[in-house]
């Protein structure tokens, strides 16, 4: 045995060995000899503290667990603490017992420990070594235990001795907390404790194979939904989802076509009425697609012709009535004349006697509506009949040769009862004037809470003059109305009446169905017009009406019964198609049939308990002679180990597949010990993928299952790590991105997140706005392929989240096969209509895609967030609600190909972080500045916005231009229940932004720009960031045993 020296000398070792780790952001162990330890040297005094701010609430953290699985996690563990509350350990409550060690392999294996410990504080005051502290947990060698880890209830205790202690001390040190490439000994831990909660798919079999002998009749097992994994087929047991539904009822319902009914009028009172030589026009709006319409006009003008009259027949569109008239009849008028400008006038959209128009903020969505304060009160803004043009001038122009500066729109306040007015001129001479009225109709927004006030929809009609007398006018109500009175006074409180029946309940039972489906097909409007990705499709807008108007009525009918809005009721999914003649809709309610996990016979129902209820906690890591050894100790029932055991030793467990580097797992309840023997742990060679050989769609919208083969492709590339970091409501899996510079040993997340800044991309959060998974992975590409750049990264914590919203990306792709250009918000939020933004931090929410975010926000601590969003690249209309969203009034037409949002803290002492956020916005201004085709695009919408919108109503639709960029500032006073970081955790987060890219829905070569929109904005903060300077607070003071350290950097980042 080697002769150590006196502990006096073992003590200065250890302390070094501690201040070697405090200083040092990697290392890969063991940590240097005796000697080189002995001869390190370290200034007294680094840095004077330089304190930028301090007034912090504290940040989330789980409960403490006396668990080896989490010994160097704040918060989780009880030996680290977080004084200062910026989320990083600043004390430690762990110290070596020096006064144990007895050999030099003991002494090495505790300088690496006390090497380890540094690396995992960002401060330290006092002495690492044990002096009988009552809140300390000393650490104590014991040779005479089997080389390992113990947790003893006033201990941790090493055992073994020799080399072997040293080389299972210095693994541990290099690997530990993780257990493979992408697992930690937490996801052990928390996949045991699920289990014995019955809270995941092993535990569900567990459970059934525990107590299926002690029921009797047919047996129904529930389990976790698992996208990626079928359910089992177990002889004797059905098996089930709880997310798998079940019809609650299902309707059809039949429409009239509006055309049956217009050809019925036409040969029921106005052809008996006819002689020969009567000169007849007939002016009718419909609505349906072009081709019908002129397909009308023509059948009618021939019967007409043949029964002698002379016709003039025209079938406008009933929906956009006035862009109708204007495309499809004044522009032939015009087509032969050398036009120079036209004036268009529109009446405003105004109660009889209203002159006020009222222009409210609408910079953000409400997130919800609260009707219009009175039965009588009108949803539809003033520029309704203006909106309803959108985008005439670029037609106009287009048709006849002009610049669109020469079309202009004016107000139209004479007394008549026209809708617009247009004058055309040739040399400041009229040469055409015509006018034309719309037909709409009036109704309640909701039938059923008719106080939410009134909305308009435009409405078919028939005129038929005969010899210039009226003889026919009639309305015709339009195939969507027909559809839209079926939902409204049948469907809605249908599903209302389920709801009732459920009494007594809460909004936490939400969801309350599974999905209300409806299969519509109908006869109408779906054209793509030349200009930009507009388009004019009332059934895009009924999709949208369906949807948030049912959001609407459930968030009331929570408000009737609870006193709550429901903001999570169930799914609303219309799936509608275009098809030909009578309307007809196919409604079905879809109930979940379970709300958790059971095991179901016909005399008993066994569910697990609370997941808080299960203790499992890691207490010792050990070698013996037959290998590496994990012990547990668990409250879960013997009943269910022995199942377990069974059910691992016959394979039947997703667990055995695992591929973990341990020979054993052993649990111990307090009655018995029941032992897993892992299979033999093969570390077989990944089979790397170089990261430019993966091809990246472009053009494509990526779907879930498109998203999955490239998380498997993009985990094949060395320099990254891909990691699975939530499961969403469905099954279906979050993975997040993280670039890995090939450091050998140990990297301490403390020392690079106070030493470098950091930053969360998260992308397609509303899966409707859909580039921004594209960009995610082409941003990712080039930041691997490029290798100067990839090695800057190591100066910055990056990780990216390709796709968060994976239910609502499933949903969205079904529906874009068929549609591929709408805006189907229906995907915006998750599965069951939740905004689970709202869930974020929430440890307990059934909304699980939120424990994504939350779990990189945990581990990253980000000085910048960036949320990569998307709104309509087209108009976002919704004719049954006013013609605007109503929660989304400003939103109504794209601003910019790319726009954003800052939402920053305007309250002490926390405004010094508004000059990060005015920096970033130079730098992403500048960016797009020097991109011509963003620029273009930018600049284009702005003529937009600005004509039709801003112009008009500046405050709904405000426009604050920065280099051709418009950003929001939207200000906040501290508040820490707030759902955006940077207001939450100010202190932390100095910027959270939002990128906003008219991507909803983006195809081809559009989709590809709007990707390389993104990537251009993140790149740009990447590299400002890269940039950016912080003040530290650094202290260094050794004297003998005792230290005074300090390494933490103050936030915000600045560019000084």
């Amino acid at each position: 045995m080697t002769t150590i020296p006196n502990l006096k000398i073992i003590e200065e070792e250890i302390t070094q060995a501690f201040v070697l780790g405090f200083n040092s952001e990697q290392m890969h162990f063991p940590i240097t000899t005796l000697e080189a330890l002995q001869s390190q040297t370290y200034p007294q005094v680094l840095q004077e503290s330089v304190v930028n701010h301090a007034a912090k609430a504290g940040i989330i953290v789980p409960n403490p667990t006396w668990d080896l699985s989490y010994l160097f996690d704040l918060g989780s563990g009880s030996w680290l603490a977080d004084q200062d509350k910026d989320g990083l350990a600043d004390s430690l409550y762990l110290q070596i017992d020096a006064s144990t060690i007895q050999t030099s392999h003991q002494l090495t294996a505790a300088n690496n420990l006390a090497c380890r410990m540094g690396m995992e504080v960002t401060s330290f005051q006092g002495e690492v070594i044990y002096r009988g502290q009552a809140e300390i947990t000393p650490i104590r060698f014991r040779g005479d235990l089997a080389t390992g880890i113990y947790l003893r209830d006033d201990a941790l205790e090493i055992g073994g001795q020799g080399e072997a202690l040293v080389q299972f001390i210095s693994a541990f040190c290099n690997e530990f907390p993780q257990i493979n490439r992408t697992k930690a000994l937490s996801d052990l831990q928390a996949y045991l404790q699920e289990m014995g909660a019955m809270a995941n798919r092993d535990g569900q079999l567990t459970y059934l194979n525990a107590y299926k002998d002690t029921l009797n009749g047919p047996l129904t097992l529930y389990m976790s939904p698992d996208a990626e994994h079928d359910l089992p087929e177990i002889p004797g047991v059905a098996t089930h989802s709880i997310r798998e539904a079940e019809l609650v009822w299902e309707k059809d319902y039949h429409f009239d076509w509006e055309v049956a009914d217009f050809k019925a009028l036409i040969n029921e009172q106005v052809y008996p009425q006819l002689e020969e030589g009567d000169s007849v026009r007939i002016e009718a709006r419909l609505s349906e697609p072009a081709s019908v319409r002129k397909a009308l006009e023509q059948e009618l003008s021939l019967k007409l012709q043949a029964k002698g009259a002379q016709a003039e027949v025209h079938v406008w569109n009933a929906y956009k009535q006035g862009l109708s008239w204007l495309d499809e009849y004044i522009m032939p008028q015009l087509k032969e004349s050398a036009v120079d400008a036209i004036e268009i006038a529109f009446r405003p959209f105004l109660k009889p006697e209203e002159t006020e128009w009222k222009d409210e903020d609408g910079t953000v969505p409400t997130y919800g509506n609260k009707g219009q304060g009175d039965a009588e009160g009108w949803y539809d803004q003033p520029i309704r009949f203006l909106q309803e043009l959108y985008p005439v001038d670029d037609l106009l122009a287009e048709g006849l040769s002009l610049d669109r500066p020469q079309i202009c729109f004016v107000l139209l306040e004479d007394e008549g009862d026209a809708t617009y007015r247009i004058k055309a001129f040739q040399a400041d001479k009229v040469i055409l004037e015509d006018s034309f009225s719309v037909s709409y109709s009036e109704r309640p927004f909701l039938s059923t809470y008719p106080e939410m006030g009134l909305v308009h929809p435009n409405t078919g009609e028939v005129k038929v003059w005969v010899n210039g007398e009226l003889l026919l006018a009639e309305r015709i109500a339009t195939d969507v109305e027909r559809l839209w009175d079926a939902y409204q006074e049948d469907v809605l409180p249908k599903v209302g009446a389920y709801i009732h029946d459920k009494l007594p309940f809460d909004v936490d039972d939400q969801p309350l169905f599974a999905q209300l489906r409806m299969d519509i097909y109908l006869s109408e409007p779906n054209r793509h017009l030349p200009s930009r990705e507009d388009m004019v499709s009332s059934l895009n807008a009924l999709h949208q009406d369906l949807y948030f108007v049912g959001l609407d009525y459930f968030n009331n009918l929570g408000i009737d019964l609870l006193g709550q809005g429901l903001d999570a009721p169930g799914l609303i999914l219309p799936v509608i198609h275009q098809a030909e003649g009578p309307g007809r809709m196919e409604v079905s309610l879809l109930r979940e049939p379970v709300s958790q996990p059971q095991l179901v016979s016909p005399e008993r129902i066994i569910t697990g308990p609370a997941l808080d209820i299960v203790k499992c906690h890691l207490t010792a890591i050990y070698q013996d002679t037959d290998g590496l050894v994990l012990k547990w100790k668990t409250n879960i029932a013997s009943e269910l180990l022995a199942s377990f055991v069974e059910l691992f030793n016959t394979q039947q467990l997703t667990l055995s597949r695992w591929e973990l580097p341990v020979d054993r797992l052993v649990f111990t309840n307090g009655q018995a010990t029941y032992t897993i023997q892992m299979p033999v742990y093969i570390n077989e060679p990944i089979k790397f993928l170089d990261i430019d050989t993966i091809d990246i769609p472009q053009t494509e919208v990526i779907g879930y299952r498109m998203y999955m083969d490239l998380i498997e492709q993009f985990s094949r590339v060395p320099e990254l790590r891909v990691r699975h970091v939530g499961t969403s409501y469905q099954g279906r899996y979050i993975y997040a991105i993280e670039f890995n510079h090939g450091f050998e040993g140990y990297v301490s997340r403390t020392k690079r997140l106070s030493r470098y800044p950091s930053e969360i991309i998260n992308n397609r959060h509303h899966a409707n706005e859909v580039s921004a998974t594209n960009a995610a992975f082409q941003l990712v590409q080039d930041l691997v392929s490029n290798p100067e750049r990839f090695k800057e990264l190591q100066r910055l914590n990056l990780v990216i989240m390709p796709l968060e919203n994976v239910d609502g990306a499933a949903i969205h792709y079904q529906l874009q096969q068929d549609n591929p250009t709408w805006k189907l918000h229906v995907a915006r939020f998750n599965s069951v209509g939740k905004e689970f933004y709202y869930d974020y931090f929430k440890k307990d929410t059934i909304h699980t895609e939120a424990l994504a975010f939350t779990k990189l926000y945990e581990e990253y601590l980000p000085d910048v967030v960036v949320d990569n969003h998307g709104v309509p690249s087209h108009e976002w209309e919704q004719p049954f609600s006013g013609y605007t969203s109503p929660a989304y009034r400003g939103f109504w037409l794209p601003r910019s190909l790319m726009y954003g949002y800052f939402w920053y803290i305007q309250s002490e002492p926390f405004q010094v972080n508004q000059v990060a956020n005015k920096y970033l916005e130079d730098v992403i201004a500048d960016a797009m500045a020097k991109d011509p085709e963003i620029t273009a695009w930018n600049i284009e919408w702005r003529n937009r916005f600005e004509k039709y919108a801003h112009s008009w109503m500046p405050q709904l639709f405000p426009a604050n231009y920065y280099k051709n960029m418009i950003h929001y500032w939207l200000g906040y006073d501290y508040d820490a229940h707030h759902r955006y970081p940077s207001i939450k955790y100010p202190w932390i987060t100095s910027v959270a932004y939002t990128s906003e890219v008219s991507d909803e829905t983006a195809q081809g070569d559009y989709l590809a720009l709007c990707a390389r929109t993104h990537v251009k904005h993140c790149h740009a903060v990447i590299a400002a960031l890269l940039d950016a300077n912080s003040y530290i607070e650094r202290r260094q003071d050794i004297s003998g045993t005792e230290l005074d350290l300090a390494y933490i950097r103050q936030r915000p980042i600045h560019w000084l």
